[in-house]
């Protein structure tokens, strides 16, 4: 009897040692898992910290992007201007010659007793046609001009109008050009050869002396769209 009654002390007292090896062991647990939660917080803030520079970095890769876009644009509008104001300076050239040539072939003919009337309307009329050529190659250019000044924050969109619009008097250029070309080739021209025939009949002079020379015409250059 003294003997189980030994055991079944042994016994409790066993239970209650692990019952208090228990309770420690959860409050180093508790510790333990304090401890990770704040090692876990600090990753994620870590990783959080990570993805918003990562951010921060793509949306100034993408700003630098928009910056040279809007930039090569710029210079693109400003090669556009340059070559157009180039073009404008040739025709001007081109075809102010050709009007001073029939301005002096006109005062020849004249002075030879040649009626003149048709050809001097006929050089009025060009003059007309050229100065409309003129001020639509001005028009163009401050088209072109106007969307250098464009915002960089939304010169996709805003760019495409100005073009829009450049595009429209690049057009009007190009069919000023077609007229003056054939109002040359289908008025002015006939009207010199006749002139040319009763000048030398007029004067005596032989055609071959004289030589088949006449006003130039028009160079046929392509008139380029800078817009296309």
């Amino acid at each position: 009897m003294f003997k189980k009654e030994k055991m079944i002390t042994v016994a409790v007292v066993g239970m209650a040692m692990l019952m208090l090896a228990g309770g420690a062991s959860a409050i180093m647990t508790a510790d333990d898992l304090e401890a990770k939660k704040a090692e876990r917080d600090a990753k994620k803030a870590d990783i959080q910290a990570d993805r918003e520079a990562k951010k921060e970095e793509i949306e100034a890769k993408k700003e630098d992007r928009a910056t040279q876009r809007c930039e090569q644009i710029k210079e693109k509008t400003r090669s556009r201007i340059e070559k157009f104001e180039g073009n404008n300076k040739y025709h001007q050239k081109n075809f102010n010659l050709i009007k001073q040539n029939i301005e002096e072939i006109v005062a020849l003919f004249k002075e030879a007793g040649l009626n003149t009337a048709n050809l001097e309307s006929y050089l009025a009329v060009l003059e007309t046609k050229l100065a409309k050529l003129y001020a639509d190659h001005a028009a163009f250019i401050v088209a072109l001009e106007t969307s250098e000044g464009v915002s960089c924050d939304n010169i996709e969109s805003e760019i495409k109008g100005k073009f829009k619009i450049a595009k429209q008097e690049g057009e009007d250029i190009k069919a000023d050009i077609i007229d003056v070309k054939n109002y040359y080739k289908d008025t002015i021209r006939p009207e010199l050869i006749s002139l040319k025939k009763e000048y030398l009949e007029a004067t005596g002079i032989d055609s071959e002396e004289e030589g088949d020379e006449d006003v130039e015409e028009p160079k046929k250059e392509k008139a380029e769209n800078p817009i296309e």
